[in-house]
């Protein structure tokens, strides 16, 4: 093997080094983001799940009005539709003014 060999070979060497450096700090970040990522979104599922659990009440209280204020509306419906319509209450009032 001859000097410039020796001398090209050192060279490659050295910058595989720098090169498995690099990818390990690489390697290191990328994992460091993905443990970061997965805190990010256990936080946020929590926080969900946490302000479900805060807010349920308030929302059990919401549709309990809801429905109530549908049944009402429903029994209004029907009392409406019970009612004579206009041609009935006009026949009405013309017999009561004769």
């Amino acid at each position: 093997m001859d000097q410039e060999t020796k001398v090209v070979l050192g060279e490659i060497l050295q910058i595989t080094r720098e090169n498995n450096e690099h990818l390990r700090v690489i390697n290191n970040r990328a994992r460091f983001h993905s443990v970061l990522k997965f805190f990010y979104w256990a936080v946020i599922i929590a926080l969900t799940v946490g302000a479900y659990y805060w807010i349920q009440p308030y929302l059990n209280l919401l549709l309990a009005s809801y429905s109530g204020l549908t049944s009402q509306l429903d029994t209004l419906q029907k009392a409406g539709s019970s009612l004579p319509d206009a041609e009935t209450l006009k026949n009405l009032l013309e017999k009561f003014k004769q």
